[in-house]
């Protein structure tokens, strides 16, 4: 039994151990950078500044533009909502980014500068956790249906913001990063909707095994980071600077899981419209590669008779598995 548990155990440190250590490098530096401690420094850079937010910013446009065409070509609420979240974020970071205080314009941006900051996390996080909800079929078959009048409406919105923040800043009230209250409510609702995310798509990673699914998890939980730097964070020393490195990681880990499921021959749209799968049992095939579905394939050739025989058994075995309380690991390996 102790060997059977050492072979079980192996496999799953292998497996997640490298996820853990990044998703938990992020909080160990914070910890390093604040002020007095090893790792603090002071760096007053408004062109870093710029430039960083820049990146981020780039990053969700081509994720955007990539699940703007997926959504558009297929019937995948999930889809949709992560394209909007990639929108927001491109827009509204670049909004950060265009007011950094003394690179383009002057300081009567900085309420806008806040305020972007704050907005981007939030509705980041809304969308993702929106996208991680199971909807009913006619509800969501009604939103799919007005799914490019929602994108187009969206984009709208956000290039709005965009230009109002720019052309009126006084119109941004400072009351909106001035008082605690509103600072405080903002970032429990960020840290809880990030945790959600995070945990349903890590249910969808434990399942299907499919890099984009623990990209996403990544993601969830360096947003999460970035929000607790930017919260508790100093101005212009570390854990500012960290703030805006977790949103690049946390992008960046989004964009590296369509890498990595292109680089197992999977083409980017059928990436992305993996992340929609809901039924457990179609996360578990999704998960598996061609190489196993053709050996399947040849052996059933063999039989007529079999036709589909192997892929009907694993699936009631997985519902007897569910039944029993199995881990999603042990029902993958079982399938």
């Amino acid at each position: 039994m102790m060997g059977q548990a050492t072979m079980l155990t192996r496999p799953l440190v292998r497996r997640y151990l490298p996820w853990a250590l990044l998703a938990a490098a992020p909080g160990a530096a914070f910890l390093l950078m604040r002020p007095g401690w090893p790792l603090d420094f002071e760096a007053n850079s408004s062109a870093g500044h710029f430039y960083i937010v820049s990146v981020v910013a780039l990053i969700n446009v081509g994720l955007g533009l990539l699940a703007a065409l997926v959504a558009a070509r297929t019937q995948s609420l999930r889809v949709l909502l992560l394209a909007m979240l990639f929108v927001s974020m491109a827009g509204i970071f670049a909004t950060h980014g265009l007011t950094t205080p003394g690179f383009i314009v002057d300081g009567q941006y900085w309420a806008v500068t806040g305020l972007s900051a704050r907005l981007s996390s939030l509705v980041a996080v809304l969308l993702l956790a929106a996208s991680a909800i199971d909807y009913p079929a006619a509800f969501e078959a009604r939103m799919l249906r007005l799914r490019v009048p929602i994108l187009a409406a969206w984009l709208l919105t956000i290039a709005a913001y965009g230009v109002v923040a720019l052309s009126l800043p006084a119109s941004i009230p400072p009351e909106l990063i001035q008082t605690q209250l509103v600072l405080d409510s903002s970032f429990v609702v960020v840290v809880a909707l990030a945790l959600f995310s995070a945990y349903r798509y890590f249910a969808g990673y434990r399942r299907s095994g499919l890099p984009m699914y623990g990209a996403v998890t990544l993601g969830a939980l360096l947003i999460l980071q970035a929000q607790v730097g930017i919260h508790f964070g100093v101005l212009y020393r570390g854990t500012f600077w960290l703030y805006h490195v977790n949103l690049l990681l946390g992008f960046g880990a989004i964009f590296w899981g369509l890498v990595a499921e292109h680089a197992r021959g999977r083409n980017l749209v059928t990436a992305m419209t993996g992340l929609t799968l809901r039924d457990p049992i179609a996360q578990i095939q999704a998960g598996y590669g061609e190489s196993i579905r053709s050996l399947a394939a040849a052996l059933e050739a063999k039989d007529g008779y079999t036709l589909g025989h192997g892929e009907r058994v694993a699936s009631l075995s997985v519902l007897v598995g569910e039944a029993m309380g199995l881990a999603p690991e042990r029902l993958r390996a079982l399938y």
